[in-house]
């Protein structure tokens, strides 16, 4: 990609503890192997709070600057219940929070300070949060695997994959490797709010 400009493609989340990524990741054993199934990796599971795309670099003082600016206290939450996505090229496997209304307001602030800070408009649709935790290629003969997220979901409504503390949030990077995706940590947002 050749903009005239440097850039990276940008988002904005909430490290999850090791604990909570250890209990997610057992799902794994619940679901037979199967073809398309893509499975996301411990280092990348997280909840986005706002993805922000390709953004200059030239901008990233901008950008920390304006975020930077949000008043927050630490985030206590739960990891609760698994829900899917059904899109018509995949299907998603995700974990949601029982902080569901607390995250919104979050994301609500960061939307409002980007607009005004960054001249960069709020996402369309309804904001879920949640860690992704598997990917699903919509084929005839992804079917099998359809139903057994579906079977998955059911059984773990309601079920909590764990608690912590967020002491705050990061800006993260996301690159492409043939290895795959790989995020990383570009600047934290600490708590500022006791």
């Amino acid at each position: 990609m050749n903009r005239g400009y440097e850039s990276c493609r940008l988002f904005l989340a909430v490290k999850l503890s090791m604990q909570v990524k250890e209990n997610l990741l057992q799902l794994k054993a619940a679901v037979p192997e199967y073809a398309g199934l893509k499975w996301t990796c411990e280092q990348n599971l997280h909840l986005t709070l706002r993805f922000i795309g390709d953004w200059p670099v030239a901008g990233l003082p901008v950008l920390i600057s304006s975020v930077g600016k949000l008043r927050f206290k630490p985030l206590e939450l739960e990891v609760k219940g698994l829900g899917l996505f059904k899109r018509a090229q995949q299907t998603i496997l995700w974990a949601g929070f029982a902080e569901a209304a607390l995250l919104q307001r979050l994301k609500t602030e960061l939307d409002q300070l980007l607009e005004s800070g960054c001249a960069l408009p709020g996402e369309k649709g309804a904001y879920t949060p949640h860690i992704t935790l598997a990917r699903l290629k919509r084929t005839g003969a992804s079917l099998p695997s359809q139903v057994e997220l579906e079977k998955l979901r059911v059984q773990a409504q309601g079920q909590s994959f764990g608690k912590f503390s967020a002491a705050g949030f990061s800006l993260f990077k996301s690159e492409l490797h043939p290895q795959g995706v790989r995020h990383t940590v570009i600047h934290d947002f600490p708590q500022n709010i006791d």
